[in-house]
């Protein structure tokens, strides 16, 4: 377990970081420094579930995707070379052209984000 100087750093730097007022901690023992510790964490979790503030994962769910992406867990060898999931997919970079993508999209390799 954490020295009680090491929690009280970690307090201190946890509420500074969230624009918190460092509670106070003077006279705690070494059980009630990491409850408040564990508090301090659990805040940014409650405002999330609770919207007070944006969650940042869904932020990233929002922004604009490409026409076409490779499928999770897929890869794809093409003329630009192996291409991950997530990656954006283009007919250029298929020899067959618009007919390779319309057959990878069908059998689930690249998803259609049109």
């Amino acid at each position: 377990m954490p020295s009680n100087k090491d929690l009280r750093k970690a307090i201190e730097a946890e509420a500074i970081e969230k624009g918190v007022e460092v509670p106070n901690i003077e006279g705690m023992n070494n059980m009630q420094l990491a409850a408040t510790l564990s508090e301090l964490k659990a805040t940014e979790e409650s405002a999330i579930d609770s919207g007070a503030i944006d969650d940042p994962e869904e932020e990233a769910e929002t922004e604009a995707l490409p026409p076409y992406t490779v499928s999770k867990g897929k890869a794809v060898c093409c003329k630009k070379g192996t291409i991950g999931e997530g990656a954006e997919m283009r007919e250029e970079y298929l020899s067959g052209g618009s007919d390779d993508l319309a057959r990878l999209i069908e059998r689930g390799v690249v998803d259609d984000n049109t």
